[in-house]
């Protein structure tokens, strides 16, 4: 499958890693530029792209914590 999107299908523990890595880092950034200053993250949401990556990371993340 050719990769149409950055990170996408995520297809191991290591790759969703560095798709949180690289999420926290950008909304780190852009919560700087808007108000100046760091913000929590409290929710991070990862949309698939593919029904099978959709399995893949409803099985991932039941194993990571509780739903919320």
């Amino acid at each position: 499958m050719d990769r149409i999107y950055r990170f996408s299908p995520i297809e191991s523990e290591e790759n969703f890693k560095q798709v949180l890595e690289y999420l926290t880092i950008e909304l780190d950034k852009l919560a700087q530029k808007l108000t100046g200053e760091s913000l929590p993250i409290t929710t991070l949401k990862v949309f698939p792209h593919y029904p099978e990556e959709y399995e893949y990371l409803i099985d991932l993340v039941s194993k990571l914590g509780p739903k919320s």
